[in-house]
């Protein structure tokens, strides 16, 4: 594209410089060979002003280019941890399940056994049986 323009504005400018000098012979006039040289310089100076120009626009495109792919590379990155967090909510919430389930079981058990060692006969027959097994 900056070719192109470059192009255009190569011939716009040689067309302007041709008209002038032909203006300028025809007449043979300094004070139009002074004008015309003026335009000339007028015209370089535009030239080079909008290469100038275009030359920053392809600057800021590039780096508005690198800027998406930045951006784009953050955005997967922070779904990937979305992930890996609810992820890891849900393990937390299966672990806390699982150590809840242990709890009332380990409850159960230790008040059956508390009810157990409370009752002197129940007491009693362990204690026997205790002794039975380790007898023979």
């Amino acid at each position: 594209m900056s070719t192109s323009l470059g192009v255009i504005l190569g011939l716009l400018v040689g067309a302007a410089i041709g008209f002038l000098m032909a203006r300028v012979r025809g007449a043979g006039s300094d004070a139009e060979l002074k004008a015309a040289r003026g335009s000339i310089t007028s015209l370089e100076k535009q030239i080079a002003t909008m290469q100038g120009a275009q030359t920053e626009t392809t600057r800021l495109a590039s780096e508005l280019e690198a800027m998406k792919k930045s951006v784009e590379t953050l955005s997967a990155q922070a779904r990937e941890a979305d992930r890996s967090r609810i992820k890891a909510e849900e393990d937390i919430r299966k672990d806390l399940t699982y150590m809840s389930t242990t709890n009332k079981s380990l409850l159960e058990e230790t008040t059956k056994i508390a009810g157990a060692l409370s009752s002197s006969q129940t007491r009693g027959k362990h204690f026997t049986s205790g002794i039975e097994c380790s007898l023979y």
